[in-house]
């Protein structure tokens, strides 16, 4: 995850709105980092496993901004430590 990420994606976020969970993407193909509000922090609390946010984000289509960036490290998924390692 890049500075310039994070930056582009707390620009685009409307926590009251239409983007109220920015999700980076490269060629519109969603994948990390991810912005979400604090409204939604309960329901992340709840999650367990490795399913990560998925579901939730899926239930809030409405209120879900793509930001599109130009790199493709946006699609990697780190979970754990060896993650970094490959």
């Amino acid at each position: 995850v890049k500075a310039e990420h994070i930056d582009r994606l707390i620009t685009q976020f409307d926590p009251q709105g239409d983007a109220a969970i920015c999700v980076a993407a490269y060629r519109g193909q969603r994948g990390n980092p991810v912005l979400l509000g604090r409204e939604f922090f309960p329901d992340l609390m709840a999650l367990d496993g490795d399913r990560g946010a998925r579901e939730l984000i899926a239930a809030q289509q409405d209120r879900v901004m793509a930001v599109e960036m130009n790199d493709p490290g946006v699609l990697k998924d780190y979970d754990t430590p060896a993650d970094f390692a490959g």
